[in-house]
């Protein structure tokens, strides 16, 4: 056995240095009677060490081969290391330690660090509030942890519970889509903030993003689970949980992908920021030019609430279509919003957030599909399947008032159908003509669903056991 194992391993190892891969003959279809060359790689090589440890290297090296022909370990083949590998793990994209000892020579294979990350504990008065552009009571996120490398510190992600605070309206799901792109987006400034070298406060206003909606499986919590060390997701929090990967950060970019989970959804939203140094933000957007505004710390903010009601004061509601009948258009307005509306957003600079927006979005989307199904909404809902958009220029408070217009199309079923799905276009102008904000989204038409008995609670006692991750 030992003698055509050393045969085998001298071959293989020639083999290896000249093409990485056994070459084989083979018939040139195209030229009858010459040959072409075909590369194979090498199979993996297992062997056994003087302890009786299994090992595998893929592809062999030239220092294995050595310690094999010299006798110092045995190698494995066809049965045998099928039958002694089956109680070892295997990394099919790495190579076990081994070290070998003789008169002469020490051979040493090292095989990287095996991928391991654990939870820190973040607090947003000692960690976040003095590097992020936003604060409380806009930001209200709870039991931030940072996911770490433990093999290199860095940080690879951002997890943390939410709450739900803004009313359904016209939506039927557990937490309105106003209420998860903001909850989702905060949590993914804190995860570019935590990949931003520069310890200092950065403005992460969203460029684009897309959001898709699908039932909940229990991904994330079996995610955060693992990252505790627990087997078990039942004892995760009943609140929204968000879990954050930055995906790329660079001086002026950042990108996240953010999954959010409550009730019977699942929210996955891949965002694009722009990265803008504080100094530069306040250029762009100078204190004069919002009518005597001024300045608020984190510290008057924080404890306050901000009344989500006054959000969905639509006048002047008016809607047509054509002959056809195949679409309907509805608009209206809003007076110019308040400065209470837009406590902690920004952290010192307030402007309307373009995640408010969508709250008299969805309530003309709904009122929209209502009278385009001639489906009354005392009796329906709507629910978000997808939602790409476009935030454009920031709307300052005590400016001018805002003009919403929703267009919605039969996308898939029967018109008025339970089940039926809609596409819906909506474009949201300051009153002098200049664009906020522009999306386009898909809803589905859905019995009325009863509401959950903590749908528009804030964050409740027992979650407090959960800042123990």
């Amino acid at each position: 056995m030992i003698s055509s194992a050393v045969a085998f391993l001298t071959f293989s190892a020639l083999a290896s240095s000249i093409c990485e891969g056994f070459v084989v003959p083979a018939i040139n279809q195209h030229h009858p009677g010459q040959l072409f060359r075909r590369s194979l790689p090498l199979p993996p090589l297992y062997y056994q060490e003087v302890d009786h440890t299994v090992a595998v290297a893929t592809p062999p090296t030239k220092e294995l081969v050595a310690a094999l022909l010299g006798g110092e370990i045995v190698p494995l083949l066809g049965a045998d290391a099928e039958v002694d590998f089956t109680t070892h793990e295997h990394h099919s994209d790495a190579v076990n330690v081994i070290v070998v000892n003789d008169d002469d020579n020490e051979y040493e294979v090292d095989t990287p660090p095996q991928p391991s990350t654990s939870l820190r504990s973040l607090s947003f008065e000692d960690d976040i509030g003095d590097f992020l552009d936003i604060a409380r009571p806009y930001y209200a996120l709870a039991n931030e942890h940072a996911i770490v490398d433990d093999n290199t510190g860095e940080t690879t992600g951002f997890f943390c519970t939410g709450r739900v605070e803004i009313p359904s309206g016209c939506e039927n799901s557990d937490i309105p889509w106003a209420d998860a792109v903001r909850q989702m987006a905060a949590a993914g400034t804190v995860a570019a903030m935590l990949n931003n070298p520069q310890k200092k406060r950065f403005y992460y206003p969203a460029s684009e993003y897309h959001c898709d909606v699908r039932p909940n499986t229990g991904r994330v919590k079996e995610e955060v689970a693992k990252l505790r060390g627990s087997t078990s997701s039942t004892n995760i929090a009943s609140d929204p949980i968000i879990l954050v990967r930055c995906t790329h950060f660079s001086k002026r970019t950042a990108k996240c992908q953010i999954l959010l989970e409550h009730g019977d959804a699942t929210w996955e939203l891949n965002i694009d920021y722009y990265v803008i140094a504080e100094p530069v933000f306040e250029k762009m957007h100078p204190a004069p030019a919002r009518q005597g505004i001024h300045k608020s710390s984190s510290s008057t903010q924080n404890g306050t609430s901000i009344s989500y009601e006054s959000l969905r004061e639509l006048n002047d509601i008016r809607s047509f279509t054509d002959v056809t009948g195949e679409w309907l258009t509805m608009e209206a307005t809003m007076p110019p919003c308040k400065a209470s509306e837009c406590q902690g957003h920004f952290q010192n600079n307030p402007a309307l957030p373009h995640s408010f927006m969508i709250i008299p979005n969805m309530d003309l989307a709904g009122k929209a599909i209502s009278q385009f199904t001639g489906v009354s909404l005392n009796k329906s809902g709507i629910e978000l399947l997808s939602w790409t958009a476009l935030p454009e220029t920031l709307h300052f408070p005590d400016s001018c008032g805002l003009k919403y217009q929703c267009k919605v199309f039969l996308s898939k079923g029967e018109l008025g159908e339970f089940g039926s799905t809609y596409y819906v276009e909506t474009v949201v102008k300051k009153e002098t003509g200049e664009s906020c904000y522009k999306a386009t989204g898909e809803v589905v038409l859905q019995p009325k669903k009863v509401p959950r008995p903590d749908s528009k609670l804030l964050l409740p006692a027992h979650v407090e056991s959960f800042g123990s991750v």
